[in-house]
Order: C-alpha cells, then structure tokens, then sequence
C-alpha cells in the first residue's frame, strides 16, 4: 500500500547504490524465475511498483528544486528582450542527475538493468508537469520557457542515455518545438492586432501527440485558446 502513497518518496532518500543493485537483482531475478502464470503476473506488478518508487525517489530531488517554477516572475515580464541563460534552478536539476552518476553506475556492474533512462523520463515528467502549471506566458516569459528547455534537452545526452526520439531528449525537444511554435504564433497575433488585421494561425505540420495535453495549457498561458 505504501508502494501506492504518491508522498511515500518524498519521505524516503535518494537510494543507495547497494539499494539500486538489490532492486534490479530482485526485477532481473523474478523476470527470469520460471513461475507460474498468475504468480507471473502478481510478481510483474510488483517489480513495476519497485521500478517506480526508486525512479520516483530519484526524482523527487527534481520535484523540489522546481517546486516554484510555474510561479517565477520571468513568465510574465513586459519586454522584447531574448533570454541568453536558463534559469538558476533549472541548472541545479542537471547537477541533481550528474552527482546520481556514481552510484548508478556502480549499481549496474553486471547488471542488464539500467537505472537511467527510467529516472530521466521521470524526472522528465516533473517538468512537463510544471510547465503545463504556468499560468500566463508573455513573448520574453516564452524565450526564457525555450531557453530552458533548450538546456535540459542536451542534459540525457550529456549523461550517455540512449533514449532515442522516444526517451526524455526527445521528448523535451517536441516539448521546445511546441513552445517555439506557439510564441511565433503569439508574435503574429500581437503583430495582427496592432495593424488591425485578423489573424490566423499558421498551419501546424506535426503535432507530437504526446505533447498534445501539454499545448492546451500553454495555449491559454499564451492567450491563443
């Protein structure tokens, strides 16, 4: 039942590496144990809720350094001025993940299992779920946006992942594709109203459909619902 409490990590530290070694041998012992279908099944369960505690562990880090972005002042400057560096917290979430290093890598001597690219599409979710919090985006709140996600998609490669357009990289860079998008729509909307124009948003070729939630609630940060 404490596997099911989303504050359970919260109260729990980052895991050991002897931890991550007893959690994969547990995951790569029980895949290969030759049970019986249902006892399968049960043992299947439990290795997903193993998997999501530690990744959720490490990750809560993340949760905390983040815990007030969607309400930073940046969002909502009055200003044409770009942004040329990512926010102080947003660098703090790279260190996070780079002092997890050494221990992952020693949990992982001889293992098939591989801690990282779990924790970094974890650690990816809690920034998507701040930036889907922030309530209202002008031009430079968006530049600053696209500046940070900028920074943090070169994170996982920066870390030996391997993810793939399917692993966090990519998801952040259809994440920053979507922001960059909308604030050139953003952009023509304002630039139509001043000339008095109608406007109409430019055709979209592909929208990943996996950014699709995020876009609704950076549209009307964006005032473009």
């Amino acid at each position: 039942e404490k596997m099911k409490d989303p504050q359970w990590p919260s109260q729990l530290g980052i895991p050991s590496e002897s931890s991550l070694r007893s959690a994969a041998d547990f995951i790569e012992g029980s895949a290969s144990s030759g049970v019986l279908p249902a006892a399968a099944a049960a043992l299947s369960r439990v290795e997903n809720q193993v998997r999501e505690v530690v990744c959720r562990c490490c990750a809560e880090p993340v949760m905390r350094i983040l815990k007030d972005y969607p309400e930073m002042p940046e969002w909502n400057l009055q200003s044409d001025e770009i942004a040329h560096g990512p926010l102080q917290c947003i660098t703090l979430v790279p260190e996070h993940l780079f002092s997890l290093m050494p221990q992952l890598e020693k949990s992982q001597e001889g293992s098939e299992l591989q801690w990282l690219p779990a924790i970094l599409e974890a650690s990816v979710d809690v920034v998507v779920d701040k930036v889907m919090k922030i309530r209202e985006l002008t031009a430079a709140g968006a530049s600053q946006l696209a500046v940070d996600l900028e920074y943090l998609r070169k994170v996982p490669d920066a870390l030996g992942s391997t993810g793939g357009a399917d692993g966090a990289a990519g998801r952040l860079k259809d994440l920053l594709e979507t922001v960059e998008y909308l604030a050139l729509q953003q952009r023509r909307k304002k630039e139509c109203m001043a000339q008095g124009v109608t406007y109409v948003e430019e055709t979209r070729t592909t929208v990943p459909a996996r950014n699709r939630t995020a876009e609704r609630p950076l549209r009307l940060a964006m005032g473009l619902s």
